[in-house]
């Protein structure tokens, strides 16, 4: 792990993204230490920069893709970049699955130490948005400016989620399609 002294917090270095771990970070390899970026999913060759250092892990965030997934879609919400609510709409839902499956038998093998694992294929939801009944929105007076918008002030009254890492500001929400249609109704009056 002589490697792990050579990299200091803040570098940029280019990884190719391999895997999701549990928790949605794609996982990659910088010189065989596990590197969990950010913002990245499998297939993607990105740009990122180290943002923790561990004795045997490294975490990042992708700062630019390089070579873009073949598992990629075009996301639906546009609220996707700033908002934590669904972390994997960018990706194929059949790949979300198959990663979910992977996780799971990491799990057993690494945590449980269980090197044969059957698992029965995940079953796939037949509608993959509108499916929540239940959404947490915040009333606040300390605004989440989204990186496009950076040039207009903060509102101070507005009802949302959480921005994406943050517990003191609020994302106004116009939009969330993984509640209801009904709730977007209840949303906007």
């Amino acid at each position: 792990m002589d490697e792990i002294v050579s990299i200091k917090k803040g570098s940029d270095i280019k990884l190719d993204i391999e895997s999701l771990a549990f928790g949605g970070m794609g996982v990659a390899h910088w010189k065989d230490i596990v590197t969990f970026v950010k913002n990245a999913i499998p297939g993607q060759t990105v740009t990122a920069r180290i943002t923790k250092k561990r004795s045997s892990y490294l975490e990042a965030r992708s700062l630019e893709v390089l070579s873009e997934s073949p598992h990629i879609l075009d996301v639906k919400c546009e609220h996707f970049v700033d908002c934590g609510g669904c972390t994997f709409q960018n990706l194929n839902y059949v790949h979300q699955l198959s990663s979910k499956e992977m996780q799971v038998k990491d799990i057993f093998r690494r945590i449980g130490g269980v090197q044969a694992v059957h698992c029965e294929p995940i079953i796939g939801c037949d509608e993959i948005f509108h499916y929540r009944n239940k959404m947490e929105f915040t009333y606040s007076n300390q605004e989440y400016i989204p990186e496009v918008e950076k040039d207009r002030a903060p509102s101070n009254f507005v009802l949302g989620l959480h921005a994406q890492g943050r517990w003191d500001q609020i994302l106004d929400i116009n939009t969330c399609h993984i509640q209801a249609p009904i709730a977007n109704e209840i949303l906007k009056s």
